[in-house]
């Protein structure tokens, strides 16, 4: 069974919470939503919009690739600075 966009999602959002030592609270006051928002989305209680993914990828200072990309793809949370060729590893 292949896995979702969303599971995706959700897998890597925890992981880069971890990476920045960040908890589920700092990034509702960050992107100022409530705390209950934040759990939602980390529950696959509710799916964000595009628009929040790529607010949710700026206050984690990375890329909605990174947050978007299975994690078997291993990208660094910025392909641009880490000088990783996304197109010639996702191909």
């Amino acid at each position: 069974m292949a896995i979702q966009l969303h599971d995706t999602f959700r897998l890597n959002l925890r992981r880069r919470l971890r990476e920045l030592t960040m908890t589920q609270r700092d990034l509702a006051r960050a992107m100022k939503v409530s705390d209950a928002y934040v759990s939602q989305v980390l529950n696959g209680d509710h799916a964000p919009t595009l628009e929040t993914v790529e607010r949710i990828a700026s206050v984690l200072h990375t890329s909605t690739l990174y947050l978007l990309t299975p994690v078997d793809l291993d990208l660094s949370p910025d392909p641009a600075a880490a000088g990783v060729d996304v197109v010639k590893q996702m191909s």
